[in-house]
């Protein structure tokens, strides 16, 4: 194991959670890592926790930069990257101490580009851990397998964090800047440079729940922003990957229920009139094609063809029921 891991912490306003977090990193059975902590312009005491971690680990190094976000943050780490595998860690969370060693190990034993473990949803109050993928074996999945099982979130999810990526493929993949939900436009983008993707069954990540993180404040301020990811996602399935392209179309009819239940129930009411109207749009524009609709079963095909022509209905209708 002398291949180098860069990996990049993105930090801002977490000093009650950053050392936990390096901690886990510096720990890790795979020595051979950069770690590369990028102070975000935070304005708490993370700037000089960081500086005082580089002081104590010679693989740590510091980018101390004005506040651009989460996307701008990990730009300037990937810059910096001089390993020949990237990894990325959200600094209020924390991984396993063989995490590395174990994906280090799939990805070039499989020899693949990208290696995934599971990750957990982790709460303060000690509540039990909630899997984000169903994954119950180690697994190599070719492109189109991959690009599946993200648009399903069985083996792969959207999270850029559980993952180990050779740095050739995801070197020229800038994050978009300004934007939440920045992993929506990103992961999909690494996965179709990919060759091959191995998963392992490992519990290897620790995704901390905190109702004052990015998503919980701003998350549901912008429920387009994920259907404008997985537009352009479906965009690309629709010219490379066209056995997908129908399961693409059915995921962004479903996402548009959901946002729909969320608008309904949090919004107000000028904004729930122009969000339900641009939803709906969605709805008619990437609709799955007739002849799919037909092959469905008798009870799947009413319901999609209730939520095409009555979109905003069923939405209410969900809100009423508690159908979220």
């Amino acid at each position: 194991m002398n291949d180098l891991i860069s990996v990049i912490v993105p930090v801002y306003k977490v000093e009650d959670y950053l050392d936990k977090c390096i901690e886990s990193i510096v720990n890790q059975t795979y020595r051979d890592l950069e770690i590369i902590l990028v102070d975000d312009g935070s304005p708490d005491n993370c700037p000089a926790m960081c500086d005082a971690w580089a002081e104590k680990d010679s693989r740590i190094k510091v980018i101390h930069k004005e506040n651009g976000g989460l996307s701008d943050a990990r730009n300037a780490g990937l810059r910096a990257a001089n390993g020949e595998y990237i990894a990325f860690v959200d600094s209020d969370d924390s991984i396993s101490s063989d995490m590395y060693e174990k994906l280090y190990k799939s990805i070039t034993h499989n020899n693949c580009d990208i290696a995934s473990c599971t990750a957990v949803r982790v709460w303060e109050d000690g509540r039990s851990p909630v899997p984000l993928t169903r994954t119950n074996r180690n697994i190599v999945l070719n492109k189109n397998e991959a690009m599946n099982a993200l648009i399903d979130s069985t083996y792969l999810v959207m999270t850029v964090w559980n993952k180990l990526y050779k740095a050739s493929i995801v070197t020229n993949i800038p994050f978009e800047v300004g934007k939440i939900h920045e992993d929506e436009f990103w992961t999909w983008k690494a996965i179709a440079n990919a060759g091959s993707v191995s998963v392992i069954e490992d519990i290897c990540y620790y995704y901390l729940q905190r109702n004052n993180s990015i998503m919980g404040l701003e998350g549901e301020k912008y429920p387009l922003l994920v259907l404008q990811a997985k537009a352009e996602r479906h965009e690309y399935i629709r010219k490379e990957l066209p056995s997908l392209t129908q399961k693409s179309s059915m995921d962004i009819i479903y996402t548009c229920v959901f946002k729909g239940y969320q608008v309904l129930k949090s919004a107000d009411k000028d904004k729930q009139k122009i969000l339900m109207s641009q939803l709906n749009e969605y709805v008619l524009q990437y609709k799955p094609d007739d002849a799919y609709i037909k092959a469905l079963q008798p009870i799947k095909q009413i319901r999609l063809r209730f939520i095409i022509k009555h979109f905003k209905f069923d939405c209410f209708i969900r809100v009423k029921l508690g159908m979220g």
